[in-house]
């Protein structure tokens, strides 16, 4: 990630130094589901496994056959989806990790996009390091994004946040995520933001421009 390569040190450390510790000093502690539990009972679907198979074949498969591996769906039925964000709900490190077990598919997508927003309010500090060791790829957008916006992250570190708001692969996702920052920076230090905007080699040609603009109009609203 440009990120660390800038900073010379994981996201990790970035986070510590911005003051963003880990999850029991942000939210009450949720306890870690078990590995097992991530195969739920024969009263509801396994939506690690079930999923994976397509319309048809969900159709034609008895019941006894609920856990047999199918091609990759290309879309969850809305029961599955509940079940994956009840599952994202109580460990979201847990479907995190489950879901690059998975093959890219609509499964793994829905996952990834339960679990690292969560995740990333929970516990900025390991979701930063666990994105972190990962390429930049569309389906880490959100949970790229939803750390970037982290309020405490921003208010200590708002360079950092916005370097970290360019990795983020889709260009909607990412210049919401970089307008944030910039709108948040420019309450506290907008002369800061200005220099940072225009030397950051994070950010492209386009985006430059885009955030120049929007720091122009928000000053001259002021």
């Amino acid at each position: 990630m440009r990120l660390r390569r800038q900073f010379r040190m994981p996201l990790l450390a970035v986070l510590v130094t911005a003051g963003i510790v880990a999850t029991d000093c942000l939210v009450p502690k949720v306890e870690r589901v078990a590995p097992n539990a991530l195969s739920v009972s024969p009263s509801r679907i396994n939506v690690f496994e079930t999923t994976r198979s397509t319309p048809e074949n969900q159709a034609a498969a008895p019941a006894e056959n609920a856990t047999k591996s199918f091609a990759p769906a290309t879309e969850l039925s809305a029961d599955t989806v509940v079940q994956i964000r009840e599952l994202a709900e109580a460990d979201p490190a847990a479907v995190a990790d489950a879901a690059l077990r998975e093959p890219v598919s609509a499964l793994r997508e829905r996952m990834l996009l339960e679990a690292l927003p969560l995740w990333a309010d929970r516990d900025p500090a390991s979701v930063g390091e666990w994105l972190g060791a990962r390429q930049p790829a569309r389906e880490f957008d959100l949970g790229l994004s939803a750390l970037a916006r982290h309020p405490a992250f921003v208010a200590k570190m708002p360079d950092a946040a916005l370097g970290l708001a360019s990795e983020i692969v889709d260009p909607s996702l990412r210049i919401g995520a970089q307008r944030s920052v910039v709108q948040d920076w420019i309450q506290r230090d907008p002369a800061r933001i200005r220099a940072v905007i225009q030397q950051s080699r994070d950010l492209s040609a386009g985006d430059r421009a885009m955030l120049s603009s929007e720091l122009d109009g928000l000053l001259a609203s002021r």
